[in-house]
């Protein structure tokens, strides 16, 4: 070990001059909503081909959500919470267990919503990089007629299913991003 190695710090993954929404992770805090938000945890999800998005569980301090990045061919963000899945159809896991799919069109809290995309994938805690167990799972996603409400239906085995609901935002609401350092 040299005299100054102490001086040498890993370098980081992003441009400290430039950091983006996808360069997060936890402990990075930054700005949306007029109100400051922490990272506090982190999930990965694998769609093949090389595909990846980021799952961020996010505070203000008195709220929690879940910030959805894909970057798939443009940054496609997604803020949401959990519901209950029988609050958004009482017998959504019947019908599709029955169906082998899901509706092509939910109705909740007064809006309307039609299935976007099917995903089968895998899922796990951390950064994809990181050592951890892949989960199998499908995700279905819905959206409004304008596309800016979001409603995601989660399989993950054959009996259990986890439902979010929220909106679509724009990589530009998110701003002054900080690292933890």
């Amino acid at each position: 070990m040299g005299l100054f190695d102490f001086l040498k710090k890993d370098k980081p993954h992003y441009d400290p001059n430039n950091i983006t929404v996808k360069d997060l992770e936890v402990g990075f805090v930054f700005e949306y909503d007029l109100r400051t938000w922490r990272v506090d945890q982190s999930a990965s999800y694998d769609w093949g081909k090389g595909l990846f998005s980021r799952e961020y569980k996010i505070t203000d301090g008195k709220e929690w959500f879940f910030l959805s990045v894909d970057d798939e061919e443009e940054i496609f963000l997604t803020l949401t919470n959990k519901v209950m899945i029988r609050k958004v159809k009482e017998d959504l896991p019947d019908y599709i267990e029955l169906n082998e799919a899901p509706p092509s069109r939910l109705s909740l809290d007064g809006v309307d919503y039609l299935l976007g995309e099917e995903s089968p994938g895998y899922f796990k805690s951390g950064h994809p990089d990181e050592k951890g167990d892949w989960e199998e799972m499908i995700s279905w996603d819905y959206f409004n007629e304008s596309e800016e409400k979001y409603l995601n239906i989660e399989q993950w085995s054959e009996r259990e299913f986890e439902a979010y609901i929220g909106v679509v935002i724009k990589p530009f609401e998110i701003t002054n991003i900080l690292p933890n350092d």
